[in-house]
């Protein structure tokens, strides 16, 4: 996986600093119960009880069936399909709004403090690929500190050969057997300036390291060419068909 850091450090990282940034913890991307949208509305009494002012969204949560009984119906979801630029926290529940446009949604993560990725394989962590996802790429980039799922942090290995867990300040890493925990950290950080510049530059350390189309590009394509064309592939034209 790979990406332009250049433009995310222009458009977006560069423009929203930690002091710009709301308290708060937002999701933006489809819904899929392997990246389990879920957490943040499971998360809500709980943080709102330690952080009354701590607010937590959700963006990209279509209206399909799976995404109904899951999200939409979910008792601390207040649904509106269009959002409209403001979020009104006089309402109850957590703010969940439907799909959005791509320079919609990275405004949207650069203007949190806190963005979320939970994706997790908890039966299959051999397909992790020790790698993250774009969206995940994307929340670093933009300067936005990165909550994203232990057992993911656990079973990923970065190119030094360490477990993505084991980077200092790579991500607040959360437990869905543990949301209190979460919330705790959570609140911690945003009442922690210091803090929140150790996620941010070491976050962004590491994607530049592990994802700059700088540094992985040249390495990928001299390695194909190392390897070669393989010559007896195909034995006749028939063989492509």
């Amino acid at each position: 996986m790979w990406l332009d850091l250049r433009e995310i450090e222009s458009n977006y990282r560069n423009k929203y600093s930690l002091e710009n940034k709301d308290k708060k913890l937002t999701y933006v991307g489809r819904w899929t119960s392997m990246k389990d949208p879920r957490r943040l509305l499971d998360l809500h009494p709980i943080i709102k009880e330690i952080d009354p002012n701590f607010h937590l969204a959700l963006h990209g949560i279509e209206r399909s069936i799976g995404a109904k009984y899951d999200i939409i119906d979910h008792p601390n979801s207040n649904y509106i399909f269009k959002f409209d630029g403001t979020y009104d926290w006089t309402q109850p529940g957590v703010p969940t709004y439907g799909p959005y446009v791509h320079a919609e949604g990275m405004k949207i993560i650069s203007e949190s403090l806190f963005g979320a990725s939970f994706y997790r394989l908890p039966k299959e962590p051999h397909n992790y690929g020790d790698r993250m996802e774009y969206t995940q790429i994307e929340i670093i980039g933009c300067g936005t500190i990165p909550v994203f799922d232990k057992h993911y942090g656990e079973h990923n290995i970065d190119s030094n050969g360490n477990r993505y867990i084991d980077n200092d300040y790579l991500a607040v890493w959360s437990c869905r057997d543990d949301l209190e925990g979460t919330a705790e950290e959570l609140v911690r950080i945003a009442n922690d300036t210091s803090e929140q510049k150790r996620y941010r530059d070491s976050s962004f350390e590491f994607i530049n390291r592990e994802f700059n189309a700088d540094n992985v590009l040249p390495e990928m394509f001299d390695y194909i060419l190392k390897i070669g064309k393989d010559n007896n592939k195909f034995s006749d034209d028939k063989s492509l068909l």
